[in-house]
């Protein structure tokens, strides 16, 4: 088992992802998502190359970004995408979607060519 993206929790309520062997028997990675506010994930989708994709909503204004179009929350909650690597070691990218309102990420899907749609609510 590689070392976690995030070995403790950030605070509030955490995401977390868990890759677990193909027989179902142990943790290949186990990791929590999130900052210091209140992160829940909803959605998850993998890549050809074992990258996981995950989405969901965050009203922490610390949640770990990278490579990010989006680098800050712009309002109470703003959807989370992250992209781990295929270890669950380190983001790959990962950043904020939404507006001054509320905004939810509720589902993540992948094409053939490797692009990411994530579908949800703003208010």
């Amino acid at each position: 088992m590689f070392g976690p993206l995030q070995a403790a929790s950030g605070g509030g309520n955490d995401a977390f992802v868990v890759k677990l062997s193909p027989a179902g028997s142990a943790f290949v990675y186990s990791t929590y998502l999130g900052g210091s506010g209140i992160d829940y994930g909803e959605s998850i989708a993998l890549d050809s190359g074992g990258r996981a994709y995950v989405t969901g909503y965050t009203s922490s204004i610390d949640f770990p970004t990278v490579s990010a179009d989006q680098p800050a929350n712009g309002g109470s909650y703003d959807v989370f995408v992250a992209k781990l690597n295929a270890m669950g070691s380190a983001l790959v990218e990962s950043g904020y979607l939404g507006g001054s309102g509320s905004d939810s990420g509720f589902g993540i899907a992948l094409d053939s060519s490797g692009q990411a749609y994530v579908d949800g609510q703003t208010l």
